[in-house]
């Protein structure tokens, strides 16, 4: 589903931040849409250990609703995409927020 990757980009910039639920990407809307959040929390000490070893955040929550309307509107999304869609939103978000701790 490189389009959703590809459209995603076009019409959101993502920015990592930090708030009271932890760290979160935001994908702040280039248009007058909803901005899409997706939180983190720092893993366990132990979790580091295990197989989860490609960075010490997981995800907790999202909130992508505008991100998805917009996607939706443009590509009129059927139930058996949004499985692909919710992965795709999945790895880009931990492609950010891993890029943001290399980067540091």
């Amino acid at each position: 589903m490189d389009y959703v990757e590809k459209f995603i980009n076009d019409y959101f910039t993502p920015q990592v931040g930090e708030d009271k639920r932890g760290m979160k990407v935001v994908y702040k809307s280039k248009t007058s849409t909803d901005d899409g959040v997706v939180w983190f929390e720092r893993a366990k000490t132990g979790w580091s250990r295990k197989p989860i070893t490609q960075n010490h955040f997981i995800i907790v929550d999202a909130d992508m609703g505008g991100v998805l309307e917009h996607l939706n509107r443009y590509y009129n999304l059927s139930e058996e995409e949004y499985p692909m869609v919710r992965r795709t939103i999945i790895d880009m978000s931990i492609d950010v927020i891993n890029k943001h701790f290399t980067k540091e």
